[in-house]
């Protein structure tokens, strides 16, 4: 709301009837109020007409207190507005110094202006007070409550296309409404990568589903992995990766490895490892959740990773790959925008 000030001035008339030096009933007077803006001189007021105090508006004030304590006396005087100047009067005061607070009312009953002063009021004499009426101003909450997520990529390649997606490395082809990569020599390093949304500052808080199965050449440093929030690829890049290394038919472990990489792909920043129960040529369902800096990894409904990263990186965008000469196949992705 926009400060206005505005002056009230309190004219005390004091009506002495009894002797000096004793309170009677003689030791009384008015006051006579009125709400307007101070003249040139600082000894007299002028009445004006009560303005706006914001552009294009309205006063939108409805009512009025006006009260005066001196000790343990209280006087409040309550009053309609109708038309400015506001001018009112208030009788039988004592005299001695008082205390003057004027408040004003919308028709809700907030109060949006006030200001307050002290007078002396001496006998026989007319005192008048100045008060600085001022906006009241508070705090305001906004909450905005935006609808989501919002479903901004459902890739099935039934059509045999994938739009919008970059292969910027390896062999792809879609058979059957699946998208297989296999991967090839090359720069920043040997495999195939399927980019999707790489640099947009735009994905930044959103979950990631994927299915995916390995289908060939799956031993030791050969897997599939899947990368989020790519923030640059090529020779000098940003983003996060999780690596999977099915078991084979031979009886080797499985197990997976997530790491943020930032710079070469020989020094990633480890994140987290485990033990994989998943198998080659066997379809498996992926998801990633990154929410600020806040990472959840599931797959096949299970929780495999949560970590937090006190350095993270907070947009970018989907990565679908295979290592090496491996061949992994991918369907039903989904990019979910929070």
């Amino acid at each position: 709301m926009k400060k206005g000030f505005w002056f009230v001035s309190a004219f005390l008339m004091l009506l002495t009837i009894g002797c000096s030096g004793v309170l009677d009933e003689g030791d009384v007077g008015s006051v006579r109020v009125v709400i307007g803006s101070p003249s040139a001189s600082a000894s007299s007021f002028t009445p004006q007409v009560f303005q706006p105090l914001f552009a294009g508006g309205s006063a939108a004030i409805d009512k009025g207190v006006i009260t005066l304590t001196k000790g343990s006396q209280r006087i409040d005087k309550n009053f309609d507005y109708t038309n400015s100047p506001i001018d009112l009067s208030i009788t039988s005061l004592q005299v001695g110094n008082w205390n003057i607070y004027v408040a004003l009312y919308d028709a809700d009953g907030f109060k949006i202006y006030e200001g307050s002063s002290t007078v002396t009021i001496k006998k026989g004499v007319t005192s008048t007070a100045s008060i600085t009426v001022s906006a009241v101003t508070g705090n305001l909450e906004i909450i905005i409550d935006v609808p989501g997520p919002f479903l901004v990529l459902d890739e099935n390649f039934d059509d045999g296309v994938a739009n919008g997606w970059t292969l910027a490395q390896g062999i792809g082809t879609i058979t059957n409404g699946e998208y297989h990569i296999k991967g090839v020599s090359g720069v920043p390093q040997m495999g195939g990568y399927l980019l999707y949304g790489a640099g947009n500052t735009a994905l930044s808080n959103y979950v990631f589903e994927f299915d995916f199965k390995g289908v060939e050449g799956y031993a030791d440093d050969l897997r599939p992995d899947v990368m989020f929030r790519i923030q640059s690829w090529g020779a000098s890049y940003s983003l996060y990766r999780i690596d999977f290394f099915p078991m084979d038919n031979i009886g080797n472990p499985g197990y997976w490895s997530c790491a943020e990489y930032n710079g070469t792909w020989g020094t990633p920043g480890s994140i987290s490892n485990g033990n994989s129960n998943l198998f080659v040529r066997e379809w498996n369902h992926g998801e990633i959740s990154v929410i600020g800096n806040l990472i959840r990894i599931y797959i096949n409904g299970g929780l495999l990773l949560q970590y937090t990263d006190p350095t993270p990186m907070l947009y970018g965008g989907i990565g679908l790959a295979t290592m090496w000469t491996t061949e992994t196949v991918y369907d039903n992705v989904k990019l979910w925008l929070y």
